[in-house]
């Protein structure tokens, strides 16, 4: 059976089935707006919104209305994003710092950066995070592993403006202005090019 799942402004998600186009169940105990969901296991689903601290898990099973979600709390302002990471965890960002829960049961597994602002994350192949932190006159590439107390690498950048991190292999390419810089990922090493 195939379903679609909506949300948006009326603060509900609702499941409808695809072939008829007919509503399904509505969940309807979300407290804002809803920016976002994600499919985190075969019947959960993790929701969000920009004007709310909590994401909320769902148990969806069947064609009963869902029970109440669970609130996954652990952030001090609003929900920007949300996205799953490649060891089946969840990150989710907020006001340059970002939290990992693990999925599908939503327990917290920690926050990132302990201080500064992070501008960009990113997951590496290999299941870390790098992300652009800012501290400070200071930026620098962190890498961490998601259940890890202290960053694994850390290389301090010149630039401070207009940065993107995308990750490759055993490298992150980081993207500026007017150059590219690539950190590769075992020995900790930074090489720029024009």
């Amino acid at each position: 059976e195939h379903r679609l799942l909506s949300w948006g402004g009326d603060r509900s998600l609702r499941l409808w089935e695809s072939t008829r186009g007919m509503p399904v169940g509505c969940l309807a105990e979300h407290t804002a707006d809803i920016d976002g969901a994600l499919r985190v296991g075969p019947t959960r689903l993790l929701t969000w919104s920009s004007s709310a601290r909590a994401l909320h898990l769902w148990e969806i099973d069947g064609d009963a209305s869902p029970p109440a979600p669970q609130a996954l709390k652990g952030h001090r302002g609003y929900v920007q994003s949300v996205e799953l990471l490649t060891d089946g965890s969840a990150l989710s960002r907020c006001n340059g710092r970002a939290v990992t829960w693990a999925m599908p049961g939503g327990d917290k597994l920690r926050q990132f950066p302990e201080r500064g602002k992070a501008s960009a994350w990113c997951d590496t192949d290999d299941g870390r995070l790098a992300a652009l932190v800012t501290q400070g006159e200071t930026t620098e590439l962190q890498v961490w592993d998601p259940r890890g107390d202290q960053p694994t690498l850390c290389v301090a950048l010149e630039a401070r403006e207009n940065l993107g991190i995308y990750p490759r292999g055993e490298v992150v390419w980081i993207i500026a202005k007017q150059y590219i810089g690539l950190v590769e990922l075992q020995g900790g090493c930074l090489a720029w090019s024009a």
